[in-house]
């Protein structure tokens, strides 16, 4: 028989007593079916938020694997741009295959992106006071805000680029690129790529386009002046670069111990 049976009978026989027990019954039901959804409800928010907490930390140790690979790089084309620039204070006629190698790599960029798009996506979620405490939020916000200013200046391309790639004939151009052009590795156990230009490398240019190549080179003006305010803006990348290091393993660090 339904408690909604029982209880008509009860009312119709004024038993007040087996009224207030069924109504006590169905109260009781009610209240327990709540908070059983309460704690389902509850424990769902909480495998979330454990799940966007991997979600960001696992960005976090993207940028952090970016930002090795972008400041191993730039400094193999800062050692570049030194020894270019240092071989144009040279005679003309210590000028060769190497200078020629040294001024292409000079030019080489590498524009990685790093957002925290897990973050973006949860930030007005009630569910971020879960993943993360308030000042946390506060300083993930923050670093996004930077990350957004730092991106501006690790995109920048400095006029020389244009400068060396336009004087340069493409023939050289294009045997140093198949020669001397980035190597990627990929972490056989997270896949993560490692892009890295080749310690050394052979062109194998003939003469007649060393000389022709060297001399189109230093015919260019204000070749030495553009070499060295790329070498500037490489230094500036580094720098933004070393500060995003630091702050990456201290939001990591932090979000590894949030959330219990």
């Amino acid at each position: 028989m339904s408690i909604l049976k029982q209880f008509r009978e009860r009312w119709r026989a004024q038993d007040w007593f087996g009224v207030g027990v069924e109504l006590g019954i169905v109260i009781l039901g009610v209240f327990i079916g709540i908070q059983v959804s309460n704690w389902n409800g509850d424990r769902i928010a909480r495998e979330q938020a454990r799940n966007y907490r991997i979600e960001i930390g696992e960005e976090l140790d993207t940028h952090a694997h970016s930002i090795e690979v972008m400041t191993a790089y730039y400094q193999q084309v800062r050692g570049h741009a030194i020894d270019a620039l240092s071989a144009l204070d040279a005679p003309r006629i210590g000028n060769g295959e190497q200078f020629l190698i040294d001024a292409f790599q000079a030019t080489q960029i590498l524009p990685r992106p790093l957002r925290l798009d897990t973050f973006e996506q949860v930030r007005a979620d009630p569910v971020i006071n879960l993943i993360a405490s308030l000042p946390l939020q506060q300083q993930l916000a923050n670093y996004e805000v930077n990350v957004a200013s730092t991106e501006v200046t690790l995109s920048a391309i400095t006029p020389y680029r244009d400068l060396a790639r336009s004087r340069m004939p493409f023939g050289v151009q294009e045997k140093i690129q198949s020669a001397c052009g980035d190597r990627t590795r990929n972490d056989a156990t997270t896949g993560a790529a490692t892009i890295a230009i080749p310690e050394t490398c052979d062109p194998a240019l003939t003469n007649g386009e060393i000389t022709g190549a060297v001399a189109a080179l230093r015919a260019a003006p204000d070749l030495k002046f553009m070499l060295n305010r790329q070498i500037s803006d490489l230094d500036q990348k580094l720098r933004l670069l070393a500060g995003r290091r630091e702050r990456v393993r201290t939001l990591a660090a932090a979000l590894a111990h949030s959330g219990g």
